[in-house]
């Protein structure tokens, strides 16, 4: 069980169109990709790994404490794209716009974190959904072109949460332990 903090994305129609032609194509390439579920869609801002009891009070704490300081921003999806590379693909994600309300929350989280204690990410930031997973390395360059500069939707960011992961039929879920609500008024 490893616990992360970020938020849930909510799916539309628009969404699921595209994600059914991925879907598709990867199949007539025989590519097997293991598809997250859409419930479990989300953003994470920082991973905690697994946690004791004691912490997951802590970490919930500290999210508490990150949403009194921040008001809730709109968040957009849009493109397509491969961890580590499109050419040795292992993850599929879809991006979004890095808005700068997102770039300070997640900043705040990393200091808060490190204040109480949490070790400091130290790769890069890059937001993302991550909607697949392939058994092993493989260029999906030529397959997702067709969607790498698709524009989705927007959605408000409201809340802040505390995800505990459990392997269920190999497959993860994401269960919520604590989701605070941003508290800061928008100017």
């Amino acid at each position: 069980m490893s616990h992360f903090v970020g938020f849930s994305v909510p799916v539309q129609d628009s969404l699921l169109k595209t994600l059914q032609k991925v879907r598709l194509t990867m199949e007539k390439r025989e590519l097997f990709v293991k598809w997250v579920s859409t419930e479990n869609f989300h953003v994470t801002l920082k991973f905690l790994g697994i946690l004791t009891q004691e912490d997951e009070e802590r970490a919930h704490s500290i999210v508490k404490e990150v949403t009194q300081r921040c008001g809730p921003f709109t968040l957009r999806l849009r493109n397509l794209g491969a961890f580590p590379s499109e050419q040795r693909a292992r993850v599929l994600w879809i991006g979004t716009n890095l808005p700068g309300p997102l770039l300070s929350l997640q900043e705040l989280i990393e200091e808060s974190f490190a204040t109480h204690g949490f070790c400091k990410e130290e790769k890069e930031f890059h937001p993302h959904v991550t909607i697949g997973r392939t058994r092993n390395f493989h260029s999906v360059r030529s397959l997702i072109a067709p969607f790498a500069r698709k524009e989705f939707y927007s959605f408000p960011v409201e809340h802040l949460t505390l995800f505990r992961s459990e392997q269920e039929n190999f497959f993860p879920t994401y269960i919520p332990v604590a989701s605070e609500p941003f508290t800061v008024a928008n100017e």
